[in-house]
């Protein structure tokens, strides 16, 4: 079962069991509204049928050559020797496999990453498999991605960001093109 259809069973049983307990219907004849038993069961019948009818979660996981863009980081340690003390500009995007929004993110990032591979660096890390740095850095949301430039955050985003929002803060944090004449 996947998340979403989890969600949608789990709201529609809080709903049919809201709407059992309120019994709205007057002639007691409603399934969704005689008890809030029959109001959960039915909510949750409900919430499955709309989960399947809207299909699953657009996106996905990494493309292979995103991830061979991308470099793990999965301690503070880490995190402050690659990302934060390395010359020039880095991308770190936090992500946990059960997140949908990192899913919708996937997209931009096969198209990003290796577009900008060589100019920035790119990290990833998995916050179920990195606490201590997931609460070090106050990171609440998924998925958060952070700019860092010369051990410095520079910028940060909280959620799906446009490829076209994504690539600017990159060529910004990269500075302008090295001249390759000279």
């Amino acid at each position: 079962m996947s998340y979403q259809a989890a969600i949608f069973i789990i709201a529609g049983a809080a709903l049919g069991a809201f709407f059992g307990f309120r019994r709205s219907c007057p002639a007691d004849s409603c399934a969704l509204t005689r008890t809030p038993w029959s109001g959960a069961l039915w909510g949750a019948v409900i919430g499955a049928a709309l989960s399947m009818s809207l299909g699953p979660v657009r996106g996905g996981e990494l493309s292979e050559e995103a991830k061979a863009v991308f470099v793990e980081i999965g301690s503070l340690a880490e995190f402050e020797e690659k990302a934060l003390k390395a010359e020039g500009a880095a991308f770190v995007y936090f992500h946990a496999d059960w997140c949908i929004v990192c899913k919708k993110f996937s997209p931009i990032l096969n198209k990003v990453a290796p577009i900008k591979n060589g100019q920035i660096r790119f990290f990833m890390v998995d916050t179920d498999k990195a606490p201590e740095l997931t609460s070090t850095l106050g990171i609440e949301s998924l998925p958060t991605s952070l700019i860092i430039n010369n051990g410095k955050i520079e910028q940060g985003f909280v959620g799906v960001v446009s490829e076209k929002t994504l690539l600017e803060a990159l060529e910004q944090a990269a500075g302008p093109p090295q001249d390759q004449g000279s």
